[in-house]
């Protein structure tokens, strides 16, 4: 399991919200399924 940890303070940084956007993105997905074939689950 991956988890995204950022500074006390950050949590409503801008930067926070545009890097879950784009870890979560389809894109992020299909390279991970592809890369790993099954060996690695997304769970978003």
């Amino acid at each position: 399991m991956n988890v995204i940890v950022v500074r006390k303070g950050d949590e409503e940084a801008a930067w926070v919200e545009t890097l879950l956007k784009a870890y979560h993105s389809d894109e992020v997905k299909a390279f991970i399924d592809e890369s790993y074939q099954g060996t690695v689950i997304t769970s978003w």
